[in-house]
C-alpha cells in the first residue's frame, strides 16, 4: 500500500508541474496574441491617417506624395527628346556628305562647280576693272539699279560745239547715254534755266557713239526739246530714245561725240556731263 501510495503521490506531483509549466506558457500566448491585436489596430490607425491626409490634400489642391516620382519623369522624357533631335541634327548632316561620295552625284558636283566658275567668270567679265579712257566707272553695287556709272568730263555745249571722248573696257552689260545738266541759278526743284532756254531757242543736239574699229553703236540727232527729261530734286537728266540698251564689248575701244551743229545767238551757258549707265537687278 505504501507503494501504491508514494506512486499515486509521484504521479501527482508531475501533473502538477506539468499545469504549471502550462500555466507559465499561457500568460506568454496572451502577451503574443496581444501584441499582434496591437500592432493590427496600429497599421489600422497608420492607414486611416494616411487616408485621411490624402483627402485633405487632393480636397486642398495640393501636390500628392508621388510629385517627386513625376518630375523624375518628366526630366527623363524631356532628356530623351533632346537626344532624340541630336540624332536626327546629326543624320540630316550626314545625308550631303553621303551623297557627295556616290559617283552619280559627284558628277553632278563638279558640274555645280563648274557652273559657279563660269558665273564668277561672267560676273568678273562684266566688271569695270580694266576700263581705261577719258571717264571713269563707279559700281554702285550688286542690287543696284542701274548698277555701272561711267562719268565723262563735264561740256559747255556754248563753247565746245564738239566734243569726243574715249574709252576701253566697259563693263559689258547694256548702257544708256545721259545728259546731266547742271543748275546754275534757280531753284533745284525745277528744271534748270539754261535747259529752259536751250528748248525755247531750239538747240539740236548731235550724240553719235561708234568703235574706233569702225561700226555705229548708237547714234541721236534732235532739237533738246525732243530729248526725254528725267527730273529730280536737284537733278535733270536728257535721254534719247535711240541711246538706250546699247552693248559693249569689254575688249572694244569706243568714242562717242557731242556736236552742237549750230549755236543759237542768245544762249548762255549750258553745262553737261555725258554719262553711260546699266547693268544691276531691276527689282519689282
Amino acid at each position: 500500500m505504501v507503494h501504491s501510495s508514494d506512486a499515486v503521490d509521484s504521479r501527482g506531483r508531475r501533473w502538477q508541474r506539468r499545469e504549471a509549466s502550462i500555466g507559465r506558457a499561457e500568460p506568454a500566448g496572451g502577451d503574443s496574441i496581444k501584441t499582434g491585436q496591437n500592432r493590427l489596430n496600429t497599421n489600422s490607425a497608420m492607414e486611416m491617417t494616411m487616408k485621411e491626409t490624402k483627402g485633405k490634400e487632393l480636397r486642398s489642391g495640393a501636390p500628392g506624395p508621388n510629385l517627386h516620382q513625376v518630375v523624375e519623369t518628366t526630366s527623363m522624357l524631356f532628356r530623351s527628346s533632346v537626344l532624340l533631335v541630336l540624332r536626327s541634327l546629326c543624320s540630316f548632316a550626314v545625308i550631303p556628305i553621303r551623297i557627295w561620295t556616290m559617283s552619280g552625284w559627284r558628277r553632278g558636283g563638279w558640274l555645280a562647280l563648274g557652273l559657279a566658275g563660269w558665273l564668277v567668270a561672267l560676273c568678273s567679265c562684266e566688271s569695270g576693272a580694266g576700263f581705261s579712257g577719258d571717264g571713269t566707272v563707279a559700281d554702285l553695287g550688286f542690287w543696284a539699279y542701274p548698277r555701272w556709272r561711267i562719268t565723262f568730263p563735264a561740256v559747255d555745249l556754248k563753247t565746245n560745239r564738239t566734243t569726243v571722248v574715249r574709252f576701253k573696257g566697259a563693263p559689258t552689260a547694256e548702257m544708256t547715254f545721259l545728259l546731266d545738266v547742271a543748275h546754275e541759278g534757280g531753284p533745284t526743284n525745277q528744271v534748270p534755266l539754261r535747259l529752259q532756254e536751250a528748248i525755247w531757242l531750239g538747240l539740236v543736239l548731235d550724240v553719235k557713239i561708234e568703235r574706233e574699229a569702225g561700226g555705229v553703236v548708237g547714234e541721236a540727232r534732235a532739237p533738246v526739246g525732243e530729248w526725254v527729261l528725267n527730273r529730280s530734286p536737284g537733278q535733270a537728266r536728257l535721254w534719247h530714245r535711240s541711246l538706250r540698251r546699247l552693248p559693249f564689248e569689254r575688249t572694244a575701244a569706243y568714242q562717242i561725240s557731242i556736236t552742237c551743229p549750230e549755236v543759237p545767238a542768245g544762249l548762255s551757258r549750258m553745262v553737261v556731263t555725258p554719262l553711260l549707265e546699266g547693268g544691276g537687278n531691276e527689282l519689282p
